[in-house]
């Protein structure tokens, strides 16, 4: 480490918005306390490249090299899991003298194997809030500083925790009981991020509809998410919130008339997983809805809202899924229309109910199913990104390619927007805006357009 420098820092997040909140609290924390954050990398999609994310490509400023490299784990599949330990070795490879810190869900489960991988200290999901003390060596736990220059979208948790007890998911067990967020701190966070120029609020928790049932007292009228959305809308400035997921069982017509009549401050889109169009297979993956109840409810909100996006979640390969159960879940895709469709392979995990059914279906067809709802997804992402060509988006702008000379944000309906910035566009063009952007053609995985 060189001498008289600041201690820097860098932040791998694997998994959900939820982690990436908590990932963004970490580093305003250390950056305010005046520590060099050298990056946010986000590689819940994807861990290829993290060895030279973390290694080689660190700021040139602390002589490529970071004091801590923080990486905050998930655990939800087994292919996460790999992605897990892969992030851990490309970074004590990359950065060997650097102390790693792991946290997150995978810690739960895995402290011995983390040890082994390379792992300097380890903080459980119930420890995570301590963590940017430990580094500052110091107890105070408090949000502060700028948020980081990463990000262009607040991240803002305003929940954790899940008692549902779906048959396949480990997260129960990860995160542990429902703990909702005070109201007060979620609208001064945002009235934060609102002062350093964040218009889009992204709502996130590991099961969000479920706000406020920890809460002992109404509140003041925010024991609910619509409760609490409302409080946003007149307590805050921010030009747009999002809702990063929801249980179909909890869309009531509350929720729908907030969003139908917030004049777009609530996004139209809905992320609402389906994970099965089989009432054979929900009922054993313990959901607490059926197919007849699903297509129901989406199409009370289509009614309500004609403009609304939805996207969701399907889990293929479940135990006992037959051909006929996963003809079901493909019908439902395409009568629906989903915008965009995750395909999720079933995965085994120890201690989930699922993992000792009977009927687990061979690798192969899992495989196989995979590739043909992957391609039925990938078939109606193209159809919705061709009915917006000739629409203004409106976007936030978040990134921009210098070798390119493009830039690209996410639009309401939560499409990739991608637009050429022009001289007299300088102005107006700051990470965190919202722009409109006339949508003009196809471009990439999602829109090309014109700032107007």
């Amino acid at each position: 480490m060189e001498k008289n420098r600041p201690l820097a820092f860098r932040i791998v997040t694997l998994g959900c918005k939820t982690n990436q909140s908590e990932s963004d609290e970490i580093s305003a924390i250390l950056a305010g306390s005046g520590l060099i954050n050298t990056g946010i990398d986000n590689a819940c999609d994807s861990i290829s490249g993290t060895s030279e994310h973390i290694g080689s490509n660190v700021s040139s400023r602390i002589s490529n090299a970071c004091d801590y490299i923080i990486i905050n784990t998930c655990t939800v599949t087994g292919t996460t899991d790999g992605k897990v330990r892969q992030a851990i070795r490309a970074a004590r490879k990359s950065a060997p003298h650097s102390t790693i810190i792991v946290t997150g869900c995978y810690t739960v489960f895995n402290a011995k194997a983390l040890k082994d991988l390379g792992a300097d200290y380890i903080f459980t999901n119930s420890e995570k809030e301590k963590l940017a003390g430990f580094i500052l060596k110091d107890t105070k736990n408090i949000f502060q500083g700028v948020p980081s220059s990463e990000r262009s979208r607040a991240f803002i948790k305003i929940q954790d925790g899940c008692g549902q007890r779906c048959s396949y998911c480990i997260v129960p067990m990860v995160r542990g009981s429902y703990k909702s967020t005070e109201p007060e701190k979620v609208i001064e966070k945002i009235n934060y991020f609102v002062s350093h120029g964040f218009e889009e609020a992204v709502l996130t928790g590991i099961h969000a509809g479920k706000y406020g049932v920890d809460f002992t007292d109404n509140a003041g009228g925010c024991n609910s998410l619509s409760g609490l959305i409302k409080k946003i809308l007149e307590n805050t400035g921010i030009r747009r919130i999002r809702l990063s997921s929801i249980e179909v069982n909890e869309i009531d017509n509350d929720l729908i008339n907030i969003i139908s009549g917030s004049n777009k401050r609530v996004a139209k889109h809905l992320h609402i997983p389906l994970q099965s169009g089989s009432n054979k297979i929900l009922s054993a993956m313990n959901r607490k809805y059926d197919a007849g109840f699903f297509n129901e409810t989406v199409k009370a909100v289509k009614e309500k809202i004609p403009s609304i996006t939805l996207t969701t979640d399907i889990i293929v390969g479940f135990p006992g899924e037959t051909d006929q159960d996963f003809e079901m879940t493909m019908s439902m895709l395409e009568n629906i229309g989903f915008s965009k469709t995750h395909v999720f392979k079933y995965s085994q995990r120890q201690g989930t109910a699922a993992a000792s059914m009977k009927g687990q279906v061979d690798e192969r067809i899992k495989k196989d199913r995979s590739r043909i709802a992957r391609g039925a997804a990938d078939k109606l992402r193209k159809e919705f990104i061709l009915s917006n060509k000739g629409v203004i988006q409106e976007t936030v702008f978040e990134e921009f390619n210098e070798k390119l000379q493009i830039a690209s944000g996410t639009s309401e309906n939560y499409l990739k927007v991608y637009f050429k910035p022009q001289a007299q566009n300088k102005d107006i063009i700051k990470k965190g805006k919202i722009l409109n952007i006339m949508a003009d053609a196809p471009y990439r995985e999602g829109l090309f357009g014109t700032i107007i």
